[in-house]
C-alpha cells in the first residue's frame, strides 16, 4: 500500500496500522486516521491507488463496525469489492484480494442482518477461490472461505447447509493425507465448525469423536502459539464438556480443562474488552461441569470467578451481555443454597435479576427471566425466615 502514498499519507498509515482493532480509547483515531487516506487515495487515478484504497476501505469496515456503526462499514466493505473487482479485471493477481473483500462484505451484512446478502457475497467468495486453487495456499484459501460461508448459512438458521458447506472443507482437506501436519490448523478450525453445527443440531454422539479431535489439534497449536489460539483451544473444550453432558458421560475425565484456561487468562488480562464476556460464561459453564461431577467446592471457586468477571464485562460491554451475566448469578446462588448459605444466595439472585432487567429493556424475552429470579428470590427469603 505504501507505493501509493505520499510521505505524510504514509505517516498516518503506520500510526494507524499501531491502533489495535477493539481498542476503545483510540477507535475514533482509527476510523478517522482511515477515512482520510481513503479519501486522499481517492483523489488518485492509478491503480495502484485503486488497490491501496479498496485495503484500506476493507480494514475501514472492521473498524466502523467495532466503532458500533455496522452500516458505515458495510458501506466500506462494499466500495472495497468494487474496487478490487475492477481492478481484477485486469490483473489476476488481485483475485485473491476479492476474495478476502468478498470474505469481509459476508461479515459485514451478517452484522446489519441481511443474511441473504451475506450468504450470496459469501458463495461467491468460495467459487472465486475454488477457480484459483493451487497449492497450499490456495487450499487455505478455499477452506477459509467454506468457513466463512457456513458461518452464515448457520448464521442464517440454515444449519443442515453449514454443515454441508462444512464438510466441503472436511473432504477437502481429507484428500491431502500428505500435508496432515502442514494443515493441522485448518483442520482444526475446520472440526470445530463442524462439531459447533453438530452440537446445534443435537447430533451429539456423532459430535464427540470430532469435537474431541479439535480438542487435541488446538491443544498442540495453543502449546505452540497461546496468543494465537488459546482462544480457540478453550472454546473446543468447553464444547467437548457440553456434548459430555448432552450424553451423560463424565465431562472432566477427559478433559485439559485447567490448562485450557491457564492459557487463555493472559489474554484476558490483555484485553478485557474482548475476552473477559468468554471467559465469564466458560468459568459458569465450566462450573457447572464441575458440579455434575460432584466437585462442589471447585464448582463454587469457578462460580465465583465468573462473577467477579461481571463488573469488567459491563465496563467494556454495558448491557449486551445482560443475559449472560444473569445466568452466572443465578448459577452462583444455586450453589450457595445447596451450602445452606441462604442470604449470600439471596444476594446473587437481586444482582440476577438486575442484570436480567437492564438486559429487559431491548430484549423484551429476558423479563421472562426477571419473574423466575424474583419468583426464586421470594423462596429463599421465606426460607431464610424459616430458618
Amino acid at each position: 500500500m505504501l507505493g501509493a502514498l505520499n510521505y505524510s499519507e504514509a505517516l498516518d498509515l503506520r500510526i494507524l496500522e499501531g491502533i489495535p482493532h477493539g481498542s476503545p480509547h483510540l477507535m475514533r483515531l482509527a476510523v478517522t486516521l482511515a477515512k482520510y487516506i481513503a479519501m486522499r487515495l481517492a483523489a488518485d487515478p492509478s491503480t495502484a491507488a485503486s488497490l491501496s484504497r479498496a485495503e484500506m476501505l476493507s480494514n475501514l469496515s472492521e473498524r466502523l463496525e467495532a466503532a458500533g456503526d455496522p452500516l458505515a462499514g458495510r458501506a466500506a466493505s462494499e466500495e472495497s469489492v468494487r474496487l478490487f473487482r475492477a481492478c481484477s479485471g485486469s490483473d489476476p493477481s488481485v483475485i485473491p484480494q476479492l476474495v478476502a473483500a468478498l470474505k469481509c462484505l459476508a461479515k459485514r451484512c451478517s452484522s446489519v442482518r441481511d443474511h441473504a446478502a451475506a450468504v450470496a457475497a459469501a458463495t461467491e467468495a468460495v467459487e472465486i477461490a475454488v477457480s484459483i486453487t493451487e497449492g497450499l495456499t490456495g487450499v487455505r484459501r478455499v477452506v477459509d472461505a467454506l468457513d466463512v460461508l457456513a458461518n452464515r448459512q448457520s448464521i442464517a438458521g440454515e444449519r443442515e447447509l453449514a454443515l454441508a458447506t462444512t464438510m466441503r472443507a472436511v473432504a477437502l482437506l481429507d484428500s491431502l493425507e500428505e500435508q496432515v501436519a502442514t494443515l493441522s490448523e485448518e483442520r482444526a478450525m475446520v472440526r470445530l465448525r463442524q462439531s459447533t453445527l453438530l452440537t446445534r443440531l443435537h447430533r451429539f454422539e456423532e459430535c464427540l469423536p470430532v469435537i474431541d479431535e479439535a480438542v487435541d489439534l488446538f491443544q498442540g497449536l495453543a502449546r505452540q502459539s497461546p496468543h494465537a489460539y488459546a482462544h480457540l483451544y478453550l472454546e473446543a473444550v468447553d464444547l467437548a464438556g457440553g456434548c459430555r453432558v448432552r450424553l451423560g458421560l463424565p465431562p472432566s475425565e477427559y478433559l485439559p480443562r485447567g490448562e485450557a484456561r491457564a492459557f487463555f487468562e493472559p489474554l484476558v488480562a490483555a484485553d478485557p474488552r474482548r475476552h473477559a464476556p468468554r471467559m465469564m460464561r466458560y468459568l459458569a459453564r465450566e462450573s457447572a461441569m464441575v458440579e455434575a461431577d460432584g466437585n462442589s467446592d471447585e464448582a463454587l471457586s469457578l462460580a465465583e470467578r465468573a462473577a467477579s468477571l461481571v463488573a469488567a464485562v459491563s465496563e467494556h460491554h454495558a448491557n449486551r451481555h445482560a443475559v449472560d451475566q444473569g445466568h452466572v448469578f443465578i448459577h452462583l446462588a444455586q450453589l450457595h443454597l445447596a451450602r445452606g448459605n441462604a442470604s449470600v444466595a439471596a444476594e446473587a439472585v437481586r444482582r440476577a435479576i438486575e442484570r436480567f432487567g437492564a438486559a429487559a429493556a431491548t430484549q423484551p424475552a429476558a423479563a421472562q427471566w426477571v419473574d423466575a429470579s424474583e419468583g426464586l428470590l421470594a423462596q429463599i427469603v421465606d426460607r431464610y425466615r424459616e430458618a
